[in-house]
């Protein structure tokens, strides 16, 4: 993720992503969950120190699911919600 003013707000936008796949997924009825893991480092790769704003950001969403097949609709709908709001 490039974007200097995104990564600053991280945070933010992750809980908007997970809002809206609650929000898609409201009529689903077997459980499931969605987490986010981020890496934070310079333009070198390298590690930065705590409270430092980072020059780069490596995303992972991860989703479980009662089955593989609403495990892969909710990652799907996380995947699209992080492209459009990169957009807009």
């Amino acid at each position: 993720m490039p974007s200097a003013i995104l990564i600053g707000q991280l945070d933010d936008f992750l809980g908007r992503v997970t809002s809206y796949v609650q929000y898609q997924q409201r009529g689903v009825q077997e459980s499931w969950k969605i987490d986010f893991h981020t890496y934070k480092g310079g333009s070198s790769g390298s590690n930065i120190e705590k409270g430092a704003v980072a020059e780069e950001v490596f995303l992972i969403g991860e989703a479980l699911a009662e089955t593989q097949a609403l495990a892969t609709a909710v990652a799907d709908t996380a995947r699209i919600a992080t492209i459009v709001s990169q957009v807009r």
